[in-house]
């Protein structure tokens, strides 16, 4: 979700990299470089935790600058949706919470579900 709002707002992708490894050097540098802890989580990874790290320091504050003419309600959820590790990211039910979204959402036309889906169901797909 955070990557497609970050093409919405510029008109371009985001990370526009030919590979995984120069994605990640996009990602770095726009969202900083994320602790072990967080690659680990993103990644389930050891190696990438390594990787990630040899590539230096990224700017945390690249986000906010990239997108300095966006409104500051759109930053804020974008950063939290581009958040690297996924269990601290926003969620998609978040994600709809936020402030950014207030004066467009309708509580009240929105359907819903009788039951959750378990995505285990759907593991053999």
């Amino acid at each position: 979700a955070g990557c497609i709002m970050a093409e919405l707002l510029s008109r371009r992708p985001l990370f526009p990299g030919a590979d995984y490894v120069k994605q990640l050097e996009y990602i770095i540098n726009y969202l900083g470089t994320p602790c072990d802890e967080d690659i680990v989580a993103a990644s389930g990874n050891e190696r990438a935790s390594k990787y990630a790290a040899s590539l230096g320091n990224g700017s945390t504050n690249s986000l906010p600058q990239y997108f300095n003419s966006a409104n500051p309600l759109a930053v804020d959820m974008l950063v939290k949706t581009l958040t690297f590790n996924p269990h601290k990211r926003l969620s998609a039910v978040d994600a709809l919470d936020h402030p950014y979204l207030q004066d467009v959402r309708d509580r009240s036309t929105e359907p819903s579900a009788d039951s959750v889906l378990d995505p285990a169901e759907f593991a053999d797909v």
